[in-house]
């Protein structure tokens, strides 16, 4: 008698914030193409009420697993937060974007089908329309058991990723206080996607597809909210994000790209971009006018700012990103400006951070030693002028007993340091920046 051979266990998990049109279509796509049973985790991230209404509805139609975090986390802390809440038992585990809609039927099915191809998988994922430059990468077609498959391909959308047991049973789980600590650097995506080229191939499956619903600009365009609002990727989130809401905001005039970027480099907030935006398609000479003040606020800002910080460039190329000739894989260099190279280069990620700098704090402390030096001098100089009520005394005294100015300048001590003289006065010292201060302080 043959033995009848059980039918793979999958786990889905899905991660929900607000958003609850995406979250219907999602479901209801999952559900209706996944081609085989599978038991589902939906853990929502402290949604508004609307989506919470939404949840429980579909909960009580679907019946899957419904975890709601106390409190907003982001979805990298979430994650980690709620594995503990997986059991480790399942054949397959799919983490499925709430914002995804299954386009091909019997998904999974036919996902698993290429888990049998002769080298080891670690993960694989099927194509995903309506992902920003989704073709950006060249990699051979292969083919396989009916599949036209890549094999080596670096991920460029995880938004419907599949896995065995022994790579999500892998997978490092974090301690509650390493996750409080923890600070996003890059998608749990891409972290999945390492770990499971650790344990194998990962294959992207051409002829299976999900629907990023509404393409990347589309979500922007109608929950830009949600994008900025988690400040992940400046240069979509932020800039082009504002530049869709100032086209709005100006329509029906018209602006360049350019323009929208000279305006975006002197505005501060959203608020300020949508109003720089309208005077430049108003009156270009206004403009310049708002240009120029705001060079002179930067300038004071500039003065204000704490010399030891300073803005960098951080070039980082990804390991799992393409390689780029300019920049080892897997480094990260800082730059005072945007190598050429690195302009939208979608081979490296492009941060602008504030450093601290070694050489600038090294003379802050040496500014300081020299006040403290100078306070020294005072209290010396004090003590021997007791009898004399004020520092105008001691300034007249010296005035009257003042000698003709002598070439000190040209002595030097013992290390070779030039030894600087006051003109009115007997203090000496081998620093032009102390004799200024002394001579500022005592004689001014």
């Amino acid at each position: 008698m043959e033995k009848i051979l059980s039918k793979p266990t999958i786990c889905v998990i899905t991660l929900t914030y607000q958003r609850p049109e995406y979250i219907k279509r999602a479901f209801e796509s999952l559900y209706k193409r996944a081609g085989c049973r599978f038991e589902h985790f939906v853990f929502d991230d402290h949604s508004d009420n609307e989506t919470r209404k939404m949840l429980y509805v579909l909960k009580k139609k679907y019946g899957f697993n419904l975890f709601i975090n106390k409190k907003r986390m982001g979805i990298y802390k979430s994650f980690y937060w709620n594995l503990r809440y997986l059991p480790l038992e399942y054949d397959y585990y799919v983490k499925l974007d709430s914002d995804v809609e299954i386009l091909s039927n019997n998904l999974f099915t036919e996902m698993i089908e290429n888990f049998k191809y002769p080298e080891r998988i670690g993960g694989a994922t099927p194509r995903s329309e309506g992902i920003r430059n989704i073709d950006r990468y060249d990699s051979p077609i292969q083919f396989y058991g009916g599949h036209a498959i890549k094999v080596e391909a670096p991920i460029i959308y995880g938004c419907c990723m599949m896995f065995p047991n022994i790579t999500f049973k892998t997978f490092k789980r974090l301690q509650e206080r390493d996750i409080e600590r923890s600070v996003e650097k890059w998608g749990i995506d891409s972290i999945l996607y390492d770990h499971a080229k650790k344990i194998g191939k990962f294959l992207i499956i051409e002829d299976l597809s999900v629907y990023h619903i509404d393409n990347t600009y589309g979500q922007r365009k109608n929950n830009d909210c949600y994008f900025t609002d988690r400040k992940r990727w400046s240069r979509i989130d932020n800039e082009e994000v504002w530049c869709m809401q100032a086209s709005k905001y100006i329509y029906p005039r018209f602006l360049e790209r350019s323009a929208f970027d000279k305006i975006r480099s002197i505005s501060a907030t959203l608020e300020e971009f949508l109003s720089n935006c309208l005077v430049f398609a108003r009156d270009k000479k206004m403009f310049g006018k708002k240009i120029i003040e705001k060079q002179k606020e930067k300038i004071i800002q500039e003065i204000k700012k704490p010399i030891y910080m300073k803005t960098m460039y951080k070039v980082t190329s990804p390991i799992n990103f393409r390689s780029d000739p300019n920049i080892k894989h897997g480094e990260s260099k800082l730059f005072a400006e945007v190598p050429k190279w690195a302009n939208d280069n979608p081979r490296v990620v492009v941060e602008r951070v504030e450093v601290k700098d070694e050489t600038l704090e090294n003379l802050i402390n040496f500014e300081e030693q020299d006040e403290q030096d100078l306070k020294e001098i005072k209290t010396e100089e004090m003590s021997e002028d007791k009898t004399l009520e004020n520092f105008d005394e001691i300034e007249e005294r010296d005035e009257q007993n003042q000698e003709e100015p002598k070439t000190e300048e040209s002595k030097k001590d013992e290390k070779g340091r030039v030894i600087r003289r006051c003109k009115k006065c007997n203090y000496t010292t081998t620093s032009l920046r102390r004799l200024k201060t002394h001579q500022n302080n005592k004689h001014s």
